[in-house]
């Protein structure tokens, strides 16, 4: 009998498993704007079978808002964060 964590270990496989990364890229205020979303959050470019798609962070399932992804770096977790749309265009401090 199949798990629910075996399916969607197989359908991510399916789906993202020998991908290129192409870029990476946080959303614009526009793209959050389109999705009534108040943070920006990464958004990966990936190419598989000479086709490309994005991956973008949510926090939730029902895509609500942007989210944080965590990297484990091997020494350690690092954030990419969600950055709030009132300051992607502000000089970093």
């Amino acid at each position: 009998m199949k798990t629910i964590q075996s399916h969607w270990n197989d359908k991510a496989n399916e789906m993202l498993k020998g991908s290129k990364i192409i870029k990476c890229e946080y959303l614009s205020k526009e793209d959050c704007d389109q999705s009534f979303w108040y943070n920006s959050s990464l958004a990966i470019l990936l190419e598989k079978n000479k086709k490309q798609f994005w991956i973008i962070v949510s926090q939730d399932d029902e895509g609500n808002d942007g989210g944080a992804l965590f990297v484990d770096t091997g020494d350690g977790y690092e954030t990419l964060p969600r950055i709030s749309t009132n300051f992607l265009n502000n000089p970093m401090p």
